[in-house]
């Protein structure tokens, strides 16, 4: 008799025992999955780092107000804000809506490295400030190049497409 008391005791010492066991492994997943889950997706340090070299994007990060993704899906919200790019660019004839004076801008079709061809944006630089990144992509049909652009509320129209005017670029 005192040995089967012993052995119920026993089994209950050993299920109690998996029992904790469990809720431990339990609780730390469900910790580690809360630490990933909450952390912001698409910052602006992720965007660095994935994005570009460190120095061109924190040279510009203090002005940067949003991503090239959020202005391509929320365009209307995203007027006069500047956001940052990076991807194969090469020269284009792409003048439309309020993007048409072909005498002062030159076009740059750019399709993003974390993007696809669908994703591709129109930037307008001015000929004579940026003439040096003219004549780079005459020379190199295609090149990988860092913008910084935004599209101008007096040069929006609705359903324009992805069309900005380039502040900067680094090629």
């Amino acid at each position: 008799m005192v040995k089967e008391v012993v052995v119920i005791n026993m089994k209950r010492i050993f299920a109690s025992l998996l029992l904790i066991i469990f809720l431990l492994f339990i609780t730390a997943c469900s910790n580690e999955d809360k630490e990933t889950s909450s952390q912001p997706v698409n910052t602006k340090e992720e965007v660095a780092s994935k994005e570009t070299s460190s120095s061109f994007y924190n040279e510009y990060e203090e002005v940067l107000e949003t991503t090239w993704k959020d202005t391509s899906y929320n365009m209307e919200n995203n007027l006069q804000k500047p956001f940052y790019i990076k991807g194969t660019a090469s020269l284009s004839n792409y003048y439309n809506y309020k993007f048409t004076n072909e005498q002062k801008l030159f076009c740059v079709e750019l399709a993003p490295e974390d993007g696809d061809l669908a994703d591709r944006w129109y930037f307008y630089f001015d000929r004579d400030e940026y003439k040096d990144v003219y004549d780079d992509l005459i020379n190199n049909k295609e090149k990988t190049i860092e913008v910084i652009a935004y599209i101008p509320k007096n040069s929006y129209s609705q359903g324009q497409g992805n069309m900005a005017l380039g502040l900067t670029v680094r090629h």
